[in-house]
């Protein structure tokens, strides 16, 4: 015979899960009756560490939506960001190559900084009577100009400000074809002159400047501006000449100084104004 006790077991856990069961299928079938556990599964709910009631909720987090932002400008604003009203640029010209930075202060002015650099070498030429060679000109700037612009919406601008200088000139004296250097009227062979006779000049450390150009950063101009200066800048180099034997031959340090001061009033005539032309773009943001 087999015993009946698996079977009396089967049938208790049966009647356990119709007991869970059928308050779910009387509340599906039209009532709304609270969930009432009983037997076990009451049990199970008073030892659970939480509970959960038909009344809990969960609060959703608050999602933002295109109304809550404003108006449409400020919606504009937070997708494209607030332009800078600045460019940065590429530019050459007879202050050398380099870059520039501009940025709108108000309406009608910017500010502008920049930093350029060029070497010229093997220069050759004759000034005050002498012949000279091997010049090299090394010309390295920072340019730092208020832009007035007379019209907002244009990019025509009046600049002024000061060039921060490091520009030098050096040259070689070269013996004429009777083998002399003529200083302040005087020949001298090289051997004279214990060596070469060297010219340098050095320009100021800030020269004014004032002109006028085209480019504004203006962001609403478009994202890529023609940049445009023809100006001037203002200061005269300060000229030194040297030759070894000055030091022990007075007639000679005299004759050098007095050459160095008609080389000094040739630069005070023609080379106190240094003309400015520069093109370049520039991109703004």
């Amino acid at each position: 015979m087999y015993s009946t006790k698996p079977v009396a077991a089967t049938a208790a856990l049966l009647a356990l899960l119709a007991s869970l069961c059928s308050p779910l299928t009387s509340q599906a079938q039209g009532g709304s009756a609270p969930l009432a556990p009983s037997g076990a599964a009451s049990t199970l709910a008073k030892s659970a560490p939480f509970s959960l009631s038909p009344s809990a909720s969960v609060t959703s987090p608050v999602t933002a939506t295109p109304a809550s932002l404003g108006d449409g400008a400020t919606a504009d604003a937070l997708s494209h960001g607030r332009p800078l009203d600045m460019y940065i640029g590429m530019s050459g010209g007879t202050l050398g190559i380099g870059i520039q930075v501009s940025k709108l202060l108000f309406q009608h002015l910017a500010l502008r900084a920049g930093f350029n650099a060029y070497n010229l070498g093997s220069i050759s030429g004759e000034l005050t009577g002498i012949d000279w060679r091997d010049g090299t000109v090394k010309q390295m700037n920072e340019p730092l100009l208020l832009d007035l612009f007379p019209w907002h919406k244009s990019g025509f601008r009046l600049s002024g400000g000061v060039i921060f200088n490091q520009g030098t000139l050096n040259a070689i004296a070269v013996p004429d074809e009777t083998g002399h250097i003529v200083i302040n009227g005087h020949p001298y062979t090289p051997e004279e002159l214990g060596g070469n006779l060297t010219g340098h000049a050095d320009y100021p450390n800030v020269c004014p400047y004032a002109g006028l150009g085209w480019g504004t950063p203006r962001r609403r101009n478009g994202a890529v501006t023609f940049l445009f200066d023809v100006g001037a800048m203002f200061g005269t180099p300060t000229v030194s000449l040297d030759a070894p034997n000055t030091a022990t031959n007075p007639t000679l340090a005299a004759d050098v100084a007095a050459h160095r001061q008609r080389l000094q009033n040739d630069f005070n005539d023609h080379a106190s104004v240094f003309p400015v032309v520069t093109l370049g773009i520039g991109f703004r943001f």
